[in-house]
């Protein structure tokens, strides 16, 4: 598992991790050791089958980056390409990992685009794409497309998709984008698994599924456990 920083995509993948280590599914969780901290605790049970790996976070020379800022919560909107950039400096100490530990699959978030170099062609590691819900693209959210043959009445209003693409679209000294990193993992991956479920946006899964020409995989809503109070 190779999550975002952020934890709308790091509790997510760690749910996903727990759900297929009750399936005795052996599962590397790979993040900062900040994040890694703030995420729940284990149950008792999947401890020896979910391993918490963690990585520290490098600096980026002339970042303005908080020398303990590992998730964009830790970060302004303005700031969140040099959080990016600090996470792929991590890039070969990963692959050192996945070299040593040969994996089956791996499982990585929507921008993570070196991880297509990372794993190796068959029959060893192959890269699944996670996504949160529906491409995020402003045309998509403010507005129907031609590709949706279906009643639809989800959209974004304009200010907030606008703020969402400023992020997305935003570039960082190298002319990157997070969206052009995004493009480069949905082409390489083998499939791409969606924190939705056919119950709740069948439609739009089929549709994506025919625009994308490969496995979509809905993986449920994921929802974090309830804990205790003395547990919170």
């Amino acid at each position: 598992m190779v999550p975002w920083l952020a934890f709308g995509h790091l509790q997510p993948f760690f749910q996903l991790s727990m759900a297929l280590a009750k399936e005795k599914v052996h599962v590397s969780f790979l993040s900062t050791p900040k994040n890694i901290k703030r995420l729940p605790k284990l149950p008792s049970n999947l401890a020896l089958v979910v391993n918490l790996v963690e990585f520290p976070l490098p600096l980026v020379d002339g970042s303005p980056l908080l020398a303990d800022a590992e998730a964009s919560v830790d970060v302004s909107a303005d700031q969140m390409l040099y959080l990016h950039q600090a996470f792929n400096l991590l890039q070969e100490l990963v692959k050192n990992f996945i070299a040593d530990k040969r994996p089956d699959w791996v499982i990585a978030d929507f921008i993570l685009d070196w991880v297509t170099d990372i794993a190796p062609p068959k029959p060893r590691a192959q890269p699944i794409q996670v996504k949160n819900g529906s491409r995020p693209l402003h045309e998509l959210l403010t507005s129907p497309r031609p590709w949706v043959d279906f009643p639809s009445m989800v959209s974004f209003r304009k200010y907030d998709a606008l703020d969402l693409i400023s992020v997305l679209r935003g570039e960082n000294e190298s002319r990157e984008t997070l969206l052009g990193h995004d493009a480069v993992i949905e082409g390489a991956c083998r499939a791409m698994a969606i924190r939705t479920c056919m119950e709740f946006e069948g439609d739009y899964l089929d549709t994506y599924n025919k625009i994308v020409g490969k496995l979509v995989i809905p993986i449920g809503f994921l929802p974090p456990k309830e804990l205790p109070p003395n547990e919170r």
